[in-house]
Order: structure tokens, then C-alpha cells, then sequence
């Protein structure tokens, strides 16, 4: 269930798409929600688009994410993804 803090992140990227920031934070209140797939996705996407800048700070809070998942499976498939982007 969305939370008031997310969905006005989600607000906030929809107008400023490009604010990458911004959808990090997002992706951090949607793992705190417990949207992980959502928030990973959200994390990904960073990487892949500002891979040296932003992306350094989405790499990490991804990668924080994961270390937190109880689905072994969800993290294997987004290790591989941030693996396949990174390199």
C-alpha cells in the first residue's frame, strides 16, 4: 500500500522526470513500503541512464535493497540486471 511520502515522490518524478534524485527516493520509499520489484526497477533505471553520475547513488541504494530481501530469487534476478547493465 502506497504511502503519502510515496506517492508524492511519484508525484514529483512525473513532473521531473529527469531528476534522478528524485526517483532514488522513491525507489527508497517504495522498498520501505515493501515494493521492492518496483523499487529495484526505479533503481535500475538510474543506473542505466546516468550510469557515473546518479547512478553511483541508485547503484548503492540498490544494492542496499537487495542485502535487505528475504526473496532470494528476487535479488538473484536484479543482481544479474545491475550486473548486465554495469558491465
Amino acid at each position: 500500500r502506497e504511502s503519502g511520502g510515496s506517492a508524492r515522490l511519484r508525484q514529483s518524478v512525473a513532473e521531473r522526470p529527469a531528476a534522478f534524485a528524485l526517483r532514488i527516493q522513491l525507489a527508497e520509499a517504495l522498498a520501505a513500503e515493501g515494493t521492492y520489484r518496483e523499487a529495484l526497477e526505479t533503481c535500475l533505471d538510474v543506473v542505466a541512464r546516468d550510469r557515473a553520475g546518479a547512478g553511483v547513488q541508485a547503484k548503492e541504494a540498490m544494492v542496499d535493497i537487495l542485502n535487505t530481501l528475504d526473496d532470494g530469487d528476487l535479488a538473484s534476478e536484479y543482481r544479474r540486471k545491475l550486473a548486465s547493465v554495469l558491465y
